[in-house]
């Protein structure tokens, strides 16, 4: 039901588009006065007419039809748009009431798996996140939400110098072991995978961290793709695996913008080496989640802001390709 004083609303002296073609009430009866819709023609108007008659305009329509379209763009110009805002303030929002059903994980959840992945312990880690699953979250929520902010922490805070290499790298192996021992389940609805969509994953090689590159492999999976997915640990080694086997695509993450040029340089050289001639690359990482445009600076075809649409993506680059 619309409220009275929505209504009343719709008689607002806002100008609208109608308005400023023809003015306001005065120039609408003016209008219809001089077209003949309503009232006693003058005798202009009817010598006019009989112009009109002698030398019609075969593109003029008649007047009831202008009268009709002049007051059918009045009421989609202002009285539609009102009707709809109405509407829309009355209807509940379906979509967000089953947004915030869904269970998410807490800032708590994520302080709580920090602090244990910095003690090295996995149990009570995987106890806290089978907790999770009964509670209803996902566990592409867990991976998401959850195992990705602290680890998007840990860099953090070994970036103020609050915490060691060595202490970040004992985090980062804890939070590889529990998305691992979650894998099997992140997996369980997974399709057979795709022949003809062949990817070859890994981290630029000397990358330390690698935790981010395993989440992006199971989502490849999961999307149904063959991921070959062994992080490669010298240029040498990507450029053996590129010219051994066929890839529709590659895909390169970066930790920081220190190693562009050499990234850019390995890119080129991984296409005269491919065995597809038209390879597709792609780059993912924070410096191109802060920048996209980097991508094309160092000369691959896209890039992945995170692992959720990187299988999307690699799919879009596809079909360009067939398109051509």
């Amino acid at each position: 039901m619309i409220a009275k004083t929505e209504v009343t609303d719709m008689d607002s002296t806002a100008a609208s588009p109608i308005d400023h073609q023809y003015g306001q009430a005065d120039a609408y009866a003016t209008y219809f006065h001089a077209t003949g819709a309503g009232g006693t023609p003058s005798s202009d108007s009817h010598r006019a007419r009989q112009s009109r008659r002698r030398h019609p305009r075969k593109l003029r329509a008649p007047a009831d039809d202008r009268c009709a379209a002049l007051l059918a763009r009045m009421i989609e110009a202002r009285v539609l748009p009102r009707l709809v805002l109405a509407h829309r303030d009355e209807t509940p929002n379906h979509a967000s009431a089953a947004t915030v059903a869904t269970p998410l994980p807490s800032p708590g959840d994520v302080l709580l798996v920090g602090e244990i992945v910095l003690s090295g312990e996995l149990q009570p880690a995987v106890d806290h996140l089978n907790r999770l699953v009964a509670r209803g979250v996902t566990v592409e929520s867990i991976y998401l939400d959850l195992l990705t902010p602290v680890a998007r922490r840990l860099g953090e805070l070994w970036c103020e110098d609050t915490l060691s290499f060595a202490e970040v790298t004992i985090g980062q192996v804890a939070l590889q072991r529990l998305m691992r021992a979650f894998s099997t389940v992140f997996l369980s609805d997974a399709p057979p995978e795709n022949p003809r969509r062949r990817i070859l994953l890994s981290p630029m090689p000397g990358e330390q961290h690698a935790f981010g590159h395993f989440m992006v492999c199971d989502f490849f999976r999961r999307a149904g793709w063959m991921v070959s997915g062994d992080p490669c640990r010298t240029p040498t080694e990507l450029r053996h695996a590129v010219h051994a086997c066929w890839f529709e695509v590659i895909g390169i993450s970066l930790s920081s913008t220190e190693r562009l040029r050499e990234l850019g340089a390995l890119i080129h050289v991984l296409r005269g080496e491919s065995r597809n001639a038209t390879l597709m690359v792609m780059v993912g990482g924070k410096p191109f989640c802060d920048q996209p445009a980097l991508a094309w600076q160092v000369g691959a075809d896209a890039c992945s802001i995170d692992a959720r649409h990187a299988p999307a993506r690699a799919e879009a680059l596809l079909g360009m390709l067939a398109a051509t």
